[in-house]
Formats: structure tokens, C-alpha cells, sequence
């Protein structure tokens, strides 16, 4: 039967949630610095969330093992045969041996009522927002874990930690828009001349602004986030957010003289949906913000890092290709 004394409660786990607000939050948004991002793409790279405290490799983490009350040195604890980890899979006591004949019924099944107590942990743990869970699982994991008669060391600790900050649910904010969606018009090879000169034209007035925009929200966030409440940042963000909306509508909007899958209309289309996405993104680190969630707004904050970085490969791209040269570009 798990032993919940391994599970901090709710309002534990709500409290060390906000705790760790300050500590994601402005580590996440260190990484964004106010201003015009370099024209590089950025990838993020998960920490190693494979990794497993297994000491005695019967497929049972340490940390479970406190759970199931089983012997973490040893990987067959009722010693019947067969590994801890095997049992769990198929429902059984670990800490009990299977005394039934071949061909009989386990005798060490679960009963139905530790199923449903197991059940009525998990789905707890199911209701805990991104935080709440990052907070559990570590603090479950760092305990359970710790040896008899000793304590972990730091290697240890910074790897379950690793562990619980990759395993962090990930999004991916990209607009919506496809290229049906953009406003194909037929290339006049008469005066295809004046047609990319009016696309050129109208493509950097558009787009002008964004240079101003980038980092602006970054910075809202961040002149906000020594308090651990981001709330302050709403109404510029909101502002930023509409920005973001409004260029991507009108280069939807704008007469495109290309042929619909050419690099030009590609790379036109990647930033109308990498705006798109910023908007998403900027929308759910403000509601994650309500829900003390600082854990979700840690995972945007490294999409925002790649979503700015691809928009400003793809605008330096485009600026290339039509000869458009902006001031301090």
C-alpha cells in the first residue's frame, strides 16, 4: 500500500509552490535581456528528465520504493521470485510473496481498497497545477530517496531536481494561420517589378514595429517578478499582446506576389504564426501568474527565448531578400 506520509499535503505544496515562484520565475526571465535579440536560433535543451534514482535496478525508482514500503538494495523484497517493479505492474504487494499454487490466483494482489486509495492520490496529484506538481515531486523524490542512516549528497539532489524541472509539462505557441490562409495574389511577370517593390514597401511598414516590441514584455515581466506577482504587467502586456495580434493580421491581410510554398511565402507565413504565438505565450504566463503557477511560466519563458529568436532569424531573412535594410538591423 503506498505510504502517503511520503506525500506533502495540498497546502504544503501550494505554500512551497509560491515559495518557488521567485526562484523560476526571475531565473527564467534572467535569461531574456530587454532589447533586439540576435538573429540566432536558440534551442532549448531539456535537462537529463530520464534520469532515476533505481539503486537496486528492479525497474522501482528509490522514491517509489518508500511508497510501496519495499527495500530500495534489494529488488526482490518479499523474495518469491520476482522483482518489486514487476509486481506493481501487475498490481501486487510488492512486500508480499505469492504463496498461491501454479495456476491459482496471486494471493498477494491489492485490495480493492488500496487500488482506490492509490487512485484517490493520483487524481489529487492530477488536480496540482504545474508547481504544485514540480513541488510535490520533487519533495516526495528527496525524501524517499534519502539512505538509511545517511543523507543524500548535493550530486544527488541537484540530479532529482534536474529530473522534476525536465519532466515540466512543455508547450509549443504557434499561430494558427496556414498558407490558405495568407492573401496569395497572381504574379503579373509584366510588372512583377512594381508588384514586389509595393510588397517590399508594405512589408517593412508593417513589420517596422516589431523590433520595438520584442523585449518589451520581457521587461514588463521582469520589472514585475521581484514581488512574485506578475499582475502589475497585465495592462502592458495586454497592449503588447494586441500589437502582436494587429501586425499579424495585416501581413495575413497584405497582397503577397509569390507562389504559395516558395521560401518568400514560407518565411512570411513563419512570422505571422511566430507573432501568433507570442501572443498565446504572453496569455498564459498572465494566467499562469493567477494560478501561482510559476512553474508553467518557467517553461514560456524558454519559449520565448525560441519563438523571438526564430522571428528575428525569419524578419532578417526576408529584410535580406528584399533588399530592405532597417536602422540598427
Amino acid at each position: 500500500m503506498i505510504d502517503s506520509k511520503y506525500l506533502p499535503s495540498r497546502k504544503f505544496v501550494t505554500a512551497l509552490g509560491i515559495a518557488a515562484f521567485l526562484i523560476l520565475a526571475a531565473w527564467g526571465i534572467s535569461l531574456i535581456k530587454p532589447g533586439t535579440p540576435h538573429a540566432k536560433i536558440v534551442t532549448i535543451n531539456n535537462p537529463a528528465s530520464s534520469i532515476q534514482v533505481d539503486t537496486d535496478t528492479d525497474g522501482l525508482p528509490d522514491w517509489e520504493e518508500a511508497l510501496y514500503g519495499t527495500d530500495p538494495h534489494n529488488p526482490d523484497t518479499a523474495g518469491d521470485g520476482m522483482t518489486d517493479g514487476e509486481k506493481i505492474q501487475e498490481s501486487r504487494d510488492p512486500t508480499l510473496p505469492n504463496t498461491a499454487a501454479i495456476g491459482m490466483a496471486p494471493t498477494n494482489l491489492f485490495s480493492t481498497t488500496t487500488v482506490a486509495e492509490s487512485n484517490a492520490i493520483a487524481a489529487a496529484n492530477d488536480n496540482l497545477n504545474a508547481t504544485e506538481k514540480l513541488a510535490h515531486d520533487l519533495f516526495s523524490n528527496i525524501i524517499a530517496a534519502q539512505p538509511v542512516g545517511g543523507s543524500l549528497d548535493q550530486n544527488t539532489v541537484n540530479m532529482l531536481a534536474d529530473q522534476a524541472i525536465g519532466n515540466l509539462p512543455q508547450k509549443n505557441f504557434i499561430g494558427t494561420t496556414t498558407m490558405t490562409g495568407l492573401h496569395f495574389i497572381p504574379i503579373d511577370q509584366a510588372n512583377i517589378h512594381a508588384q514586389i517593390t509595393a510588397y517590399r514597401s508594405a512589408f517593412y511598414l508593417a513589420t517596422d514595429g516589431i523590433k520595438a516590441l520584442l523585449g518589451q514584455d520581457a521587461a514588463a515581466f521582469n520589472a514585475n517578478s521581484a514581488s512574485g506577482d506578475m499582475s502589475g504587467a497585465q495592462t502592458a502586456v495586454l497592449k503588447i499582446i494586441a500589437s502582436y495580434q494587429a501586425i499579424a493580421q495585416t501581413l495575413i491581410r497584405m497582397p503577397l506576389p509569390a507562389i504559395p510554398e516558395s521560401l518568400g511565402a514560407e518565411t512570411h507565413l513563419a512570422i505571422v504564426n511566430d507573432l501568433q504565438g507570442l501572443a498565446a505565450l504572453d496569455r498564459d504566463i498572465l494566467a499562469s501568474n493567477k494560478n501561482n503557477d510559476s512553474a508553467s511560466i518557467y517553461a514560456d519563458l524558454q519559449n520565448y527565448i525560441g519563438l523571438t529568436s526564430n522571428l528575428v532569424a525569419s524578419l532578417y531573412l526576408m529584410d535580406t531578400n528584399l533588399g530592405i535594410a532597417r536602422s540598427n538591423n
